[in-house]
């Protein structure tokens, strides 16, 4: 049977919090009795990341489960193309490997998608309870706010959080996008490529529990301005694309 939803979870050097994710995310229960698959990509850790999935599935043989190992550290983007074409789920999320974003969330976010049709979703940690916050780092949360307005800007849409993780499609839209990005900037291409085809992208609440760099964060600020370069070069490519477009109309006219 066709899963519900396909998980796709980038992970490097997530040995500590790993195996808390994935036991969390075996007990969501989403709607409808519908099950789960989760891909699991090894992006090159150089702790036992690989390793604690394998025990993870030795000890959950039932579960739907793929661990792909890179070899190499090649960024978020590339992890999640890399295994983007074997989901075979209804919907397609991304979680992260860590601990900040509670997978519970899920189930929530599925029935959303099922009971209105929508073609995509957001988390925001912005909305309801369990809020991004500025006082851990304000230059993280002022950079996401600018993320969000620069989208509402330049794509007219009215989100929150733009760079939240949890990001969910039906699966068709996710696979039929162009992707090209490797690292972090995975969130702002995928934002902008879903925006041009004229979707609207609706949010819900979400919770989150941020950990500093200590813990292992490893956003940094530069990857926030790169994430604003590709929105705007985005849709300014669009725009350029577009009147050329117009021109050649009025030539072959």
């Amino acid at each position: 049977m066709m899963p519900l939803l396909t998980v796709i979870l980038p992970a490097y050097n997530e040995a500590a919090h790993i195996g808390t994710i994935l036991e969390r995310l075996v007990g969501v229960a989403l709607p409808s009795g519908g099950s789960m698959q989760i891909l699991v990509v090894d992006d090159g850790s150089e702790d036992q990341t690989a390793q604690e999935v394998r025990r993870f599935m030795a000890a959950h043989p039932d579960v739907d489960m793929t661990l792909s190992e890179s070899g190499r550290n090649q960024g978020k983007g590339a992890a999640i193309r890399s295994v983007l074409p074997m989901a075979k789920g209804k919907y397609t999320v991304i979680q992260d490997g860590d601990e900040e974003y509670h997978p519970e969330d899920l189930a929530m976010m599925v029935g959303l998608m099922m009971e209105r049709g929508y073609g995509v979703l957001y988390g925001s940690r912005y909305l309801g309870g369990g809020r991004l916050r500025k006082s851990l780092y304000p230059t993280y949360y002022y950079g996401v706010r600018l993320l969000s307005v620069t989208t509402n800007l330049l794509y007219r849409q009215h989100i929150t959080d733009e760079a939240t993780c949890y990001k969910m499609f039906t699966t068709p839209l996710l696979q039929s996008l162009p992707l090209r990005s490797r690292r972090f900037e995975f969130c702002p291409e995928v934002t902008a490529l879903t925006a041009l085809r004229g979707w609207k992208i609706p949010e819900v609440p979400i919770r989150y529990t941020p950990r500093s760099k200590e813990q292992g964060k490893k956003i940094r600020a530069l990857d926030g301005w790169q994430a604003w370069w590709v929105l705007v070069k985005m849709r300014w490519s669009s725009r350029k694309v577009k009147g050329e477009a117009k021109e050649d109309s009025k030539t072959e006219g």
